[in-house]
């Protein structure tokens, strides 16, 4: 990036920034906080390690330096101005999800157009939300546009804060199908003498499967006999 643009994207970025106010995250003093400035030349530098008591006023800090590029941690530490991670303390951490159109099966982004892409991954955002809120009923989930081709979810609920990575991963495989066990959808019953396997209705992936079989079976009946 020419010196030109550098100076002008940064006047921009800058005229924003007195304008808006930018919402902070809960328990924000607790995140680590890292920024980009407009530094010359073709390289970025990151600045890394701060708390929101190292930024200041965070209106103030955003109008003077008007940062290409601003972060805070999903951790919550004790001391997140730490100048190395060992020495932060972990607390807890938000459950983040993120969405990448060009990371979804059967999209190819040489292929596909932009807004082709970013509908493609709202539909899967959707289908995420439907998990969140009705196999797992987390409250607080915030959806916020990655930026380029996708969405982040952060899932702030208390229930997930203290769980660990591999308690994180089992809810993605949830969320994914991965290792699902099928058998454990199907339950034997008993009626007039004859034992038959049925779907579990109650909630889950069970009721899921349930609910594009009984879907399926209705486009069926809508079809000729022969489309059929």
């Amino acid at each position: 990036m020419d010196d030109r643009t550098r100076e002008y994207l940064e006047g921009r970025f800058g005229d924003y920034y007195r304008r808006a106010s930018p919402v902070l995250p809960p328990d924000a003093n607790l995140r680590e906080w890292g920024h980009i400035p407009w530094t010359r030349g073709s390289g970025t530098t990151m600045v890394r390690h701060q708390s929101l008591f190292d930024l200041g006023d965070v209106d103030t800090f955003f109008a003077d330096n008007a940062p290409r590029h601003a972060y805070f941690s999903a951790a919550r530490y004790d001391d997140p101005g730490a100048s190395t991670m060992s020495k932060k303390g972990w607390r807890s951490a938000d459950l983040v999800f993120d969405l990448d159109a060009d990371h979804l099966p059967g999209v190819d982004p040489e292929a596909t157009s932009y807004p082709e892409m970013l509908a493609e991954c709202k539909d899967a955002l959707w289908r995420l939300l439907d998990f969140l809120e009705n196999d797992f009923a987390f409250d607080d989930c915030t959806v916020v546009f990655s930026g380029g081709r996708g969405y982040h979810v952060h899932v702030r609920d208390e229930s997930v804060r203290d769980l660990d990575s591999e308690a994180r991963r089992e809810i993605v495989d949830y969320v994914r199908a991965i290792d699902l066990d099928t058998e454990g959808l199907i339950r034997t019953v008993s009626e007039r003498g004859t034992t038959k396997r049925v779907l579990r209705t109650e909630g889950g992936w069970g009721a899921r499967v349930h609910e594009a079989l009984v879907e399926y079976a209705d486009d069926l009946r809508d079809m000729d006999a022969e489309a059929a």
